[in-house]
């Protein structure tokens, strides 16, 4: 790779990474603010109603709505010069459609998984088609590297999504209020980011089918990966009931938010590798992809290890006393999500290359979700949310190991150092898991530090070596 590409190659991805990540961490505030004021104002089983709508709808809407989403940022940032309002009007026109099926199908199951009412079934059909045309919609913008205006509309849709949910908090009380507060913030910023087109030139039929393929593939992908969270809610009300889908919903809010970066990382990768791998810059690929894993792995690591230590603490701030039983479940969903997170590099680079790759990728995740499903029977039988939770895990770890596995061998990374001390960390965190040792605020917060401390170290010394070697191999000037 030239040197003097270097620069401006990491000063891309960083901005661009900065950008989504603020408008990220606002979006992710705003959906745990709203599950905060809905579980502070809710019990458990009402907060469960809020907790199964959303599921519904989400994966409703990833039936092809959210992986069109992802395939408008890929195919809008590497289209030619002057074709992207083609490309951009042909999307829009699948996502309408799309999300549109979506939220009937989300309608008809509110009907069967939820309370039956004819309300809940218009309020999740409500969430579903807005929430899918806000992943278009975000989507496109992040294909053109918009990355300013959308951070704009994500604090628009945090503040027409909050102010109606203070609103419900004092004067309603019921879970699907909330939900209707979050299809309005989406609603904003769908309109708020609506992209005026020029008619042109009929979409090339080769392009068409290349998008439909590439959708078709994730979508199952998308099911496999994104949806299995969604489907874990729904075993969680199987097997857990109305209180224990409560529990598990809380688990999975406190959860979920700390993969903010992991998230907007891949979503500004996205765009840089699809234009690398465009121009057949295999080496820059391979460069993007190694850097974002072990930033990924350092910040992941020791944020979500001192959660799952700390899990009783974070717990009684976050929810109070009437949560303490979603405890044992939340120290499992965080190490999920680590291992999740960490996966997001490998993820992004299979998507961003080819439908091959993308395959791939697939495959490995209905892998997970099969493995997980088959856990799902005796454990959750066993133990109820708890079971569904560790199920959930045993998939996750699955597909996040072998997607990384995949990534090594197909770029030959150097890995292997990064691979064992993240190994050695996740079997620790699974041990405290298993126990749910019940420690004291200062033993809590002591454990943290020192794990963090020498998961950080164990990065760095390598690191240092490495540095020191590449030092000394430089010739003289």
């Amino acid at each position: 790779m030239a040197p003097d590409l270097m620069p401006r190659l990491r000063s891309k991805v960083l901005v661009g990474t900065s950008l989504v990540l603020v408008g990220t961490v606002v979006h992710g505030l705003t959906r745990f603010l709203l599950n905060w004021t809905a579980g502070r104002t809710l019990g458990p089983a009402d907060f469960g109603q809020l907790t199964l709508c959303i599921a519904i709808a989400q994966f409703a809407a990833l039936l092809w709505p959210t992986t069109l989403g992802v395939a408008s940022s890929k195919f809008v940032a590497a289209a030619p010069e002057g074709s992207a309002d083609t490309l951009i009007r042909h999307l829009r026109r699948m996502a309408v459609g799309a999300s549109l099926v979506a939220a009937g199908v989300a309608a008809g199951a509110w009907q069967v998984l939820g309370d039956g009412t004819w309300v809940g079934g218009v309020i999740t059909a409500a969430v579903c088609l807005l929430y899918g045309l806000y992943h278009f919609t975000r989507g496109v913008l992040m294909g053109e590297r918009r990355f300013a205006r959308t951070t704009l509309l994500e604090i628009a849709l945090a503040a027409s999504c909050l102010i109606p949910a203070a609103i419900v908090a004092f004067n309603v009380g019921s879970g699907l209020a909330f939900a209707a507060s979050l299809a309005l913030g989406f609603a904003v910023f769908v309109i708020g980011g609506f992209r005026r087109t020029i008619t042109g030139s009929a979409m090339s039929h080769v392009l068409r089918r290349e998008v439909r393929t590439y959708v078709a593939i994730g979508t199952i992908g998308t099911i496999a990966s994104s949806g299995f969270l969604q489907l874990s809610v729904v075993a969680a009300a199987h097997w857990g009931g109305p209180v224990g889908v409560g529990l598990y919903g809380a688990a999975l809010a406190v959860a979920t938010p700390a993969s903010i970066f992991a998230v907007s990382l891949g979503a500004a990768l996205m765009p840089s590798m699809s234009a690398e791998h465009a121009q057949g810059s295999s080496a820059r690929l391979a460069a993007v992809t190694d850097r974002a894993m072990r930033g990924i792995n350092l910040l992941a690591v020791p944020l979500f290890g001192s959660l799952v230590i700390l899990g009783d603490q974070f717990t009684t701030v976050v929810w109070g006393e009437k949560f303490a039983g979603s405890v044992p479940v939340l120290r499992v969903l965080l190490i999920a999500v680590m291992l999740t997170s960490c996966a997001v590099p490998s993820v992004t680079r299979l998507s961003a290359t080819s439908t091959q790759s993308l395959a791939s990728a697939t495959r490995i995740s209905i892998g997970g979700v099969g493995l997980a499903g088959l856990a799902w029977i005796p454990l959750g039988t066993a133990w109820g949310e708890r079971g569904v939770a560790w199920g959930y895990l045993i998939g996750a770890a699955t597909t996040a190991t072998a997607l990384f596995g995949v990534n090594w061998r197909k770029d030959s990374q150097a890995w292997t150092l990064l691979a064992g001390r993240t190994f050695v960390a996740t079997a620790l965190l699974v041990g405290v898991a298993a126990t749910d040792p019940a420690l004291t605020p200062f033993a809590a917060v002591g454990y943290a530090a020192v794990f963090s401390a020498l998961y950080v170290f164990s990065a760095w010394l390598p690191s240092k070596a490495r540095h020191q070697t590449e030092k000394h191999a430089l010739p003289p000037s």
